[in-house]
């Protein structure tokens, strides 16, 4: 689990840095802050005896919908990284992304859509 949800917080934090100018101090905290959440998050909900059970509950939504997830949310309240959308002051991502946080070892850590 501890890989997986690393190469999500990395990816997160490149697209953070890409759209905004945030501090490497803050954008560190802020990969620290999402991994505890992450974490926190899916445990319990990790099962690699039976790899597809929780999948829909380890996915990153921010859509049209979903104005934001909570995870990425409060690692933006943590670390001090605006989180901005038209409806809520806090981290300008994109307007739709869906991250899946998978534990199947044939597909890829991170699905975009």
């Amino acid at each position: 689990m501890k890989s997986e949800i690393a190469a999500v917080v990395s990816f997160l934090k490149r697209l953070v840095k890409l759209k905004n100018k945030v501090e490497v101090e803050k954008m560190d905290l802020f990969a620290e802050r999402l991994t505890v959440a992450l974490q926190e998050k899916f445990e319990g909900h990790w099962v690699p005896e039976k790899p597809s059970k929780g999948q829909a509950y380890r996915c990153i939504r921010v859509n049209a919908f979903h104005k934001y997830d909570p995870e990425l949310l409060r690692a933006c309240r943590e670390s001090g990284v605006h989180y901005g959308t038209k409806t809520h002051n806090y981290s300008s991502l994109c307007t739709e992304n869906r991250i899946l946080i998978s534990q199947l070892p044939h597909f890829p850590l991170i699905r975009m859509r």
